[in-house]
């Protein structure tokens, strides 16, 4: 495995996160969140914004090994084929789900679950793309 590639891909895939995060959360779609207000849409006492990016990161460090694990696995063409069916794979066992359940048992805009939905759509497959293009075949 090749440790040097995999940190940098997992690094890369962090800062299409919070750049896409900024530019489509931030700028572009954010009156999503100007709907009505509830307790779900605020941040916990306990939990401070430093978590979630050190989540993030963990999470597209984890990303970038599960490419490095079933590269092998994934069919396609090119490394790019691969990040792409990898990340559509990831949304609709991944994202789908958990979205469609957040709809059913949260009082969370359905507008909201719809961007959320949209938005990792085209987000995932991007992510997975940046790390196969890093990490390679």
């Amino acid at each position: 495995m090749k440790t040097g590639k995999l940190i940098t891909a997992g690094i890369a895939a962090y800062l299409f996160d919070i750049i896409t995060g900024m530019i489509c959360t931030g700028l572009i779609f954010n009156r999503v969140y100007k709907i009505e207000a509830n307790p779900t849409w605020q941040l916990s006492e306990c939990v401070l914004p430093v978590f979630f990016f050190v989540g993030a990161i963990i999470l597209s460090m984890a990303l970038a090994l599960v490419y490095a694990l079933l590269k092998d696995s994934i069919p396609g063409k090119n490394r790019y084929t691969k990040g792409l069916i990898l990340g559509l794979l990831i949304w609709a066992v991944g994202v789908l789900p958990s979205m469609l359940a957040v709809l059913s048992f949260m009082a969370i805009e359905p507008l909201a679950i719809g961007y959320w939905i949209f938005l990792s759509l085209a987000h995932t497959p991007l992510k997975c793309v940046i790390i196969s293009s890093i990490y390679g075949e």
